[in-house]
């Protein structure tokens, strides 16, 4: 079975995921700390508050390993839902670069070229011989 070639745009939307994970884990992480600085500010009162953070760190460990697959070529499956996911939770933390970043992955990710080899990767990926 031959591997087609990986198109560039699929590469650069890669490189764009990587760097919207990248900022997602320090979002993630600036507002633990201060999900932290509140709980220890009202006396244990809102202990709720570090986990606020939990969501984009996590999801930010997430898009580093897919979008790192993705610059090494790989076909990833959930490419397509990993950018939509990273587009929501950047509009919900309210990150503008992210927010550039995610759409800018999610214009390659529409390429021609790009949207073939994720219809040929399906393909190929439910081939068992």
């Amino acid at each position: 079975m031959s591997t087609p070639d990986v198109p560039e745009s699929y590469k650069q939307a890669g490189l764009f995921m990587l760097i919207s994970g990248v900022m997602n884990l320090m979002v993630g992480g600036v507002a633990v700390l201060m999900g932290l600085s509140t709980c220890v500010g009202t006396y244990g009162l809102c202990c709720f508050c570090p986990f606020i953070g939990v969501i984009p760190l996590g999801f930010g460990i997430h898009e580093l390993m897919v979008a790192s697959q993705m610059q090494q070529g790989r076909w990833i499956a959930t490419a397509k839902g990993t950018n939509v996911a990273g587009l929501v939770i950047a509009v919900l933390t309210m990150s503008m670069i992210n927010i550039v970043l995610e759409v800018l992955a999610m214009v390659q990710l529409g390429q021609p070229e790009a949207a073939k080899y994720l219809e040929e990767g399906a393909g190929s990926a439910m081939d068992w011989s």
